[in-house]
């Protein structure tokens, strides 16, 4: 076992570089990780592959672009049920820099989800939609 089985953990600029050594070092202690990556070329395709053996995921996202984050958190959610660990990894973290924590509360009133502190009630660094 793991330190961290059944943990998810979305990895920004996981698909190379640093990014992509903590998505398997995240993996190996048991974590579901999701490799989000600016662009998917022949390297990163190849990492998605290898973290999907691993019971993870890739996914596409532009972390300056709110619609493309919230997908990538939806997609999460609807893969693993909640969401444990954001790691940003650079370049990401110049763009999400002050923006985002490591929690996801509910956007008032719409129902979508955003980045920011945890909800009132919630476990302290976990996320569920529930």
């Amino acid at each position: 076992m793991g330190r961290l089985d059944n943990r998810v953990a979305i990895v920004t600029g996981g698909a190379k570089g640093l990014g992509k050594a903590f998505c398997f070092a995240l993996a190996k202690e048991g974590a579901k990780v999701v490799m989000a990556a600016h662009r998917m070329d022949e390297e990163s395709a190849k990492a998605v592959k290898e973290i999907e053996a691993k019971g993870g995921f890739g996914v596409t996202v532009d972390v300056t672009d709110e619609e493309s984050t919230l997908r990538m958190a939806e997609e999460a959610v609807k893969k693993f049920g909640l969401i444990d660990i954001l790691v940003k990894t650079p370049p990401s973290t110049m763009a999400w820099a002050g923006s985002l924590s490591m929690r996801f509360r509910r956007k008032t009133g719409t129902g979508r989800w955003m980045w920011g502190p945890r909800a009132p009630g919630s476990a302290p660094g976990r996320y569920s939609p529930t």
